[in-house]
């Protein structure tokens, strides 16, 4: 495996019978070139392109024998987490792809459990294992340049991509990496993370919207712009063009772009095959917070098709919840099974107090199957 430590790398090397060597890294310490495995001078690569620790693995090394065809010779990255991403020149190699994570011990866990190859030259996301399937039904029912972006990007997803993906131009983020080849035509396919030691399954309090959010991070701007791109793109002839403006908002709002959505689903008040621009609206305020005004908003949207799924997932999640008051507040939102909107209003409204403690986090795990449910249904709605 990939391991670094005081400028050391430790690489594995093709030849047959060739002993795993280890190399100090000298004053171009990305030259990963000729006399390593005789290979040749490759084009040069992006000049933003270069990390603290580059290892390559031959295709013996990084998949497992005899389950599918081997990848070509890759080239592990470990990139800094910070925006733009803070790389240099790595000026040769032959691999033809990267494997690029913020995660040494993922990228380490990934190179020693071995990965299986890809048919296609697209990007390759591995994501964190997850107990929840709906995230998948997701990927499966968007086109990759929005599904890319329903994705709640963690510090443990890697990207494998192709070396002629990469742009000239430092990406922020591997997010952003991934979202710009997805909006160019670039296949996309999703991998699971196996798991590892600590991991748990199922989304973490962390990485769940929050009940009542702070702005975004400057850092995310750019997916304040891509989102509507990636929308018309998607849908450059929508079967409704109200909910594909339903379907901005939405996309919008899961990243807390409270103010940037609420502009979007004010345009189709009233409108839309199932009123999703209103229901949108709704959670925008009950997430301003603006209690009053987001009750407002769902008794206009009435009855909706996410409802009946909603209720059965949040029975689950609040029959499950450690909270104290999980009980009580299973009665009032699903009185009769049936799911009252409005009764979920309150809920937020008292666990917002503390977005950590069981009772919101219970609260943001249904807020985030509400806003997955209402992203799909919202989709079918504008694709027809």
């Amino acid at each position: 495996m990939l391991r670094q430590a005081q400028g050391t790398v430790h690489r594995r090397f093709a030849t047959t019978g060739c002993p795993r060597q280890t190399v100090r890294l000298a004053a171009d310490p990305f030259a990963c070139g000729a006399t390593d495995h005789g290979t040749t001078e490759a084009p040069r690569m992006p000049s933003w392109v270069s990390r603290p620790g580059c290892a390559r693995y031959p295709p013996h090394s990084i998949a497992r024998r005899g389950e599918e065809p081997m990848l070509p010779e890759i080239s592990v990255v470990h990139v800094s987490s910070a925006a733009p991403l803070p790389m240099a020149e790595w000026s040769r190699s032959s691999s033809e792809r990267l494997l690029l994570g913020a995660s040494q011990r993922r990228l380490d866990q990934i190179a020693a459990s071995g990965l299986p190859a890809l048919s296609d030259a697209g990007i390759v996301i591995l994501k964190a294992t997850s107990a929840d399937p709906l995230p998948d039904e997701l990927r499966g029912a968007l086109p990759a340049p929005l599904a890319v972006l329903t994705s709640q990007w963690s510090f443990e997803d890697c990207l494998m991509v192709p070396r002629d993906v990469l742009p000239a131009t430092a990406p922020g983020s591997l997010w952003e990496l991934a979202a710009e080849a997805a909006l160019s035509g670039t296949a996309v396919t999703w991998r699971t993370l196996p798991a590892g030691t600590g991991d748990a399954a199922g989304s973490t309090p962390a990485s769940l919207p929050r009940l009542a959010p702070p702005a975004p991070a400057a850092s995310l701007r750019w997916l304040e712009r891509l989102i509507p791109r990636a929308v018309q793109t998607a849908l450059p002839r929508p079967a409704s063009r109200t909910d594909a403006v339903a379907l901005t908002a939405g996309l919008l709002q899961i990243h807390d772009f409270l103010d940037a959505s609420h502009a979007q689903s004010q345009r189709i008040e009233g409108e839309g095959r199932n009123r999703a621009g209103d229901y949108w609206h709704a959670i925008m305020h009950r997430r301003e917070p603006d209690y009053g005004n987001s009750k407002y908003w769902f008794r206009r949207v009435g009855r909706h098709p996410v409802f009946a799924r909603l209720a059965s997932t949040a029975g689950e999640l609040l029959q499950n919840s450690p909270a104290d008051q999980a009980q009580a507040w299973s009665r009032r939102v699903l009185p009769g099974g049936e799911w009252d909107p409005l009764a979920f209003v309150d809920l937020c409204s008292e666990a917002a107090r503390d977005e950590e403690s069981p009772l919101a986090v219970c609260a943001r795990h249904i807020q985030w199957t509400e806003m997955q449910l209402l992203l799909l249904e919202t989709w079918r709605d504008a694709a027809g």
